[in-house]
């Protein structure tokens, strides 16, 4: 399905629907893009800079009140007989608005996995006051050209496009950074990773050779970053045989973490913590890193001899018996180099921008570097996802590929590559991905082009993408079209 007509088509769903659910009020449409990490990724939790790209790939939503007093999720496949829904009492929502971790089993014990970033969001718009509870029958409508075993921050971009519907129905006016809370507050129990990223370039995001640079410490940033001339970022998907787990993406993330409080306790015996100083992973240079710390911090250590000297942390209380072992060496050294790495990507960019060619091979360099810590330091990724890159590497800037790289969704089966978008590289690439393909024994899917964050959706023009920005939206540090 053509994302650009995805909102059309859940209008006309929307209208076969009234005799199932009659609308009392509404509706309200809106549409949010699938996003692709391009550099820094995981990267986020450390405080690191990151680097995003949407994809010509969507999920729309649509909301109305109805009569009744249930809330209802449907999924609205395009095949009628695949059409799926899920209903809970309002009462159930707003009474558990408070402990999200109810709703989330609830979901789970009804098979119904798939409709819990909507409730979520749903009830933690009504915790935070943002809607008030629903006085009569609530209705989301959920349609996605995204194919089942594809990722691309599915989970945030549901919650951020539900958001935003219900916002567009009630007419809340919430800034960016109070979607964004909320979004990432609901989706927490379900979430293996914080994953602010998505969530702000599904509503931020650019269409076009545009990606999005984001921080989240020590304050919220967000601006665009253009690509040189010419240059494209192509998001593409495979299947592992041996997919990286939900569990591996948490352990890379408490590692982090606890190789952060390590740090900070040795940058105080060391006498080097100033009051009020904040020690981030990415805060933290390489080469001081590697001076100062790297010979101090253990490859590995048990839950219980962490926590037996360092205290609890976030996902580490209550491991089984304490005794399995952390890798917090390798996943730390991943965060504090991979700032650095998206630092001097930025800056190649630009400087290729200004029409230094050589910076293009660099930004590439720095992406094939960023693989392979994805692969060799966190676990992320697998041998199809390799061979695809070494397929492209091998080709190169003459063909007009730069780079390629994992970017840690889809079970590690996505990824980005950094090209020309000229005929003759999307030659190269598809030679790329025949090889890849005849190596691996697996399909490679591509990508190309991308659609603007739902900020910049028109809900009355169903596909528009920046004709203009719905009255509620927020004035930001991302230029807003005319």
């Amino acid at each position: 399905m053509d994302s650009k007509n995805l909102s059309a088509d859940l209008k006309s769903f929307v209208q076969q629907e009234k005799s199932r659910h009659p609308v009392t009020e509404g509706p309200a449409f809106s549409r949010a893009p699938a996003i692709a990490d391009v550099m820094g990724g995981i990267g986020e939790e450390g405080g690191g800079l990151v680097l995003t790209a949407t994809l010509p790939l969507s999920i729309a939503a649509a909301a109305w009140i109805t009569t009744g007093d249930k809330i209802r999720v449907i999924n609205a496949a395009a095949n009628a007989d695949d059409r799926v829904e899920l209903a809970y009492p309002a009462s159930f929502i707003e009474t558990n608005a408070g402990d999200p971790t109810k709703i989330a089993a609830a979901c789970t014990n009804d098979n119904a996995a798939w409709a819990a970033p909507a409730m979520l969001t749903i009830a933690r718009a009504i915790a935070a006051s943002a809607i008030a509870p629903p006085a009569a029958g609530m209705v989301i409508a959920l349609r996605t050209d995204l194919s089942e075993d594809a990722d691309f921050g599915r989970v945030a971009v549901t919650s951020v496009v539900v958001l935003d519907a219900i916002c567009r129905l009630f007419a809340a006016g919430l800034d960016r950074t109070a979607k964004c809370r909320i979004c990432a507050e609901a989706i927490a129990p379900i979430s293996e990773t914080r994953g602010m990223r998505w969530i702000q370039t599904a509503l931020a995001g650019r269409s076009g050779p545009i990606l999005l640079q984001s921080r989240f410490a020590p304050q919220i940033g967000c601006e665009t970053l253009e690509l040189p001339p010419g240059i494209i970022v192509m998001a593409a998907k495979t299947r592992l045989a041996r997919p990286t787990t939900s569990e591996r993406l948490i352990e890379t993330r408490i590692c982090a973490e606890m190789g952060h409080r390590m740090i900070t306790d040795l940058v105080r015996r060391d006498g080097q913590l100033k009051d009020g100083m904040e020690i981030r992973l990415s805060s933290i240079a390489p080469s001081e890193y590697t001076q100062r710390y790297r010979d101090r911090l253990p490859n590995k250590i048990t839950a219980s001899a962490f926590t037996r000297q360092y205290g609890e942390l976030r996902g580490l209380n209550g491991s089984a018996d304490g005794k399995t072992a952390f890798k917090i060496r390798s996943r730390s050294e991943h965060i504090i180099y991979e700032h650095r790495r998206v630092q001097d990507f930025v800056s190649a960019l630009m400087k290729a921008r200004r029409g230094d060619a050589p910076s293009l091979v660099k930004a590439g360099e720095l992406m094939y570097a960023s693989h392979w810590s994805h692969s060799q330091r966190c676990g992320i990724g697998g041998v199809e996802t390799d061979k695809f890159v070494n397929c492209v590497r091998a080709l190169g800037p003459p063909a007009g590929l730069f780079g390629a790289k994992v970017t840690g969704g889809g079970a590690g089966g996505e990824l980005v590559v950094l090209m020309r978008g000229d005929d003759k590289a999307r030659s190269a690439l598809a030679a790329a991905i025949k090889e890849a393909e005849s190596a691996i024994g697996k399909r490679v899917e591509t990508y190309p082009g991308s659609l603007a964050g739902c900020e910049y959706f028109d809900g009355d023009e169903p596909g528009g993408e920046t004709i203009r920005i719905a009255p509620h939206a927020p004035q930001g540090a991302v230029p807003q079209p005319a």
